[in-house]
């Protein structure tokens, strides 16, 4: 089973833990601790992390990344699970867990019921705009770099999911007028209502995420979920 060979794994443990998963991953990388592991996973744009959690600070280090990152999926490699350790990992929106010693049956079914899936569902539902701001569009929900919500009003709502479906692309201002106010847009002037709509979204976004350009309208400026 290679359906993971696009896929780059961060994974924190030994030479034989990243020996066992070679054969799944088109790369990955091995670290002795959790040190460096936030700073590796943001530099690399690394999509699943495996955490030693025989590790004292492994708790921390997902606590940390959750704060910033609800995107990346996370797996605990384990060597038993009490109900204490559970009730500290419920919360923290993890993939699963896998148990010490390593077996490739359990792995797969794992892969399978839900790596696969969360992979799927982040790549399908999720935009990233810059400075790692995350827009939910099947929840319609727009996330800062510290995933705390940013309110939106109905009309940002529809502008923003309009411009995340084209992401990187622009769409005029006669098709948002149109697809935001419909009917209305026929026999009245949106246009100022528009600009203004925008101006109010940008002071949600990144700055320069919002582009325009006379004669083509506006684009997101969004970057690829991997």
């Amino acid at each position: 089973m290679n359906n993971l060979k696009t896929d780059v794994l961060l994974i924190v443990g030994e030479k034989e833990d990243e020996l066992f998963f070679r054969d799944y991953f088109k790369e990955i990388y091995l670290l002795p601790n959790n040190e460096k592991v936030f700073f590796l996973y943001k530099k690399k744009n690394i999509s699943i992390i495996f955490l030693d959690f025989n590790q004292k600070d492994t708790l921390h280090t997902i606590k940390e990344i959750r704060k910033r990152d609800k995107e990346v999926i996370i797996v605990i490699l384990i060597t038993s699970l009490s109900k204490k350790n559970l009730k500290d990992l419920l919360p923290l929106h993890l993939s699963g867990c896998l148990q010490k010693p390593f077996n490739k049956n359990s792995f797969e079914k794992l892969f399978q019921e839900h790596i696969l899936f969360d992979l799927n569902i982040s790549k399908r539902n999720k935009v990233k705009i810059k400075s790692h701001y995350i827009f939910d569009r099947e929840e319609h929900l727009l996330y800062n770099s510290q995933f705390s919500q940013i309110k939106l009003t109905k009309h940002e709502l529809k502008l923003l999911s309009l411009l995340s479906l084209s992401k990187n692309n622009f769409l005029t201002t006669e098709s948002l007028e149109y697809s935001i106010w419909e009917d209305e847009s026929s026999f009245c002037d949106c246009n100022n209502r528009l600009k203004y709509l925008v101006s109010t979204i940008r002071k949600k976004l990144p700055k320069d995420s919002l582009v325009n350009l006379y004669g083509s309208g506006y684009k997101l400026l969004c970057e690829e979920v991997r």
